[in-house]
């Protein structure tokens, strides 16, 4: 269980929590893209992914995606990315046939995922029908500009925290008593434990 929900629901957090996960809100992912082309190129790339059956995590009317520890992006965000970043040809091609892709419900994640690749990808690989595992699926969604989306998106993230560095955090978590600062002690856990995986995140695509 991840530190946020280990001290909301028990009280209390742990350094260097395995299981601790970050969340990138859907509203952030929409907001780069808008920045980065247009509002209304953002909508539109969002709602063919919707087609195609995908969604984020939700909880009280937000939706985001998951980061674990180790930097590893929920699959559902990499498609997102994937779609966002198409060019115009390969995204036209991909909502001329989308219909076919919906509602297939005995079509796992990973087989739906491979699909659209396949028909989004200008290259035809003849090793992307083999795929059959979450990290080869994951590389394969891992190009140079979804990278570099992901690198975009923890810089927006890590800006929310102001001007303190990871070093910054970590000291004052030393320095820091868990009994007479409880709030600021769990306060700079979470901040360290989030600052960790999005340093991991933009490691992925190094």
């Amino acid at each position: 269980m991840g530190n946020a929900a280990l001290l909301h629901r028990y009280g209390f957090t742990e350094i260097d929590n395995p299981y601790d996960i970050i969340n990138i809100d859907l509203a952030l992912v929409t907001k780069w893209c808008s920045s980065k082309y247009s509002r209304r190129y953002s909508r539109a790339r969002v709602s063919v992914w919707r087609n195609l059956g995908y969604s984020g995590c939700t909880s009280q009317d937000a939706e985001y995606f998951e980061i674990s520890y180790d930097g590893e992006p929920q699959l559902e965000l990499l498609v997102l990315l994937y779609i966002m970043s198409l060019n115009s040809d390969a995204y036209d091609k991909l909502v001329c046939v989308s219909h076919d892709l919906i509602g297939d419900n005995g079509v796992d994640i990973i087989s739906s995922v491979v699909k659209v690749v396949s028909v989004a990808s200008s290259n035809q690989h003849s090793e992307i029908n083999g795929l059959g595992k979450l990290p080869d699926v994951k590389k394969l969604l891992l190009s140079e500009s979804v990278c570099s989306a992901l690198v975009s998106l923890a810089d927006m993230r890590e800006s929310l925290y102001g001007s303190n560095t990871l070093e910054d955090d970590k000291k004052r978590l030393q320095e820091c008593s868990s009994i007479s600062e409880r709030n600021l002690y769990h306060s700079l856990v979470l901040r360290v434990s989030d600052e960790n995986s999005t340093s991991q995140n933009e490691e992925t695509c190094i």
